[in-house]
């Protein structure tokens, strides 16, 4: 049944970005290990500065989430993880983590991640920075 209520307008598009731009952007860097969900890092994943390989990760994530070999609930990350699958040293991480405008730190835990409705900016760094 259909409102006539003109609130129903700001109801969120359940996928507010375009799921193929994203494919395309994070696909050039990292892809998902099909076997394990694991983060597999592409060739021009080492080309990228530590700062931008960290947006990669942190937009891989969102996509393991999509494809279910993570659940949502562990889409955060901290700082360690991020090192671990990175050329960045963990101290600077959490620096450039805290300094994006599109990273939310997950109830003050130091598990970042990027929410769905700033996955547009996330990208739009990303494609300046490759």
């Amino acid at each position: 049944m259909a409102s006539d209520d003109p609130l129903d307008d700001l109801y969120a598009d359940d996928t507010p970005y375009d799921r193929e731009r994203l494919v395309d952007t994070v696909g050039e860097f990292v892809q998902v290990d099909p076997d394990t969900g694991e983060p597999v890092q592409m060739a021009a994943f080492f080309d990228l500065d530590p700062k931008s390989q960290a947006v990669a990760l942190l937009l891989y994530r969102q996509v393991a989430v999509e494809l279910g070999e993570i659940a949502e609930d562990d889409v955060a990350v901290d700082a360690l993880w991020v090192d671990k699958h990175s050329d960045g040293e963990e101290f600077e991480i959490i620096d450039h983590l805290y300094d994006f405008e599109f990273t939310t730190d997950s109830d003050g835990t130091m598990g970042f991640y990027v929410p769905r409705n700033r996955i547009v900016t996330a990208l739009d760094y990303l494609e300046r920075r490759a």
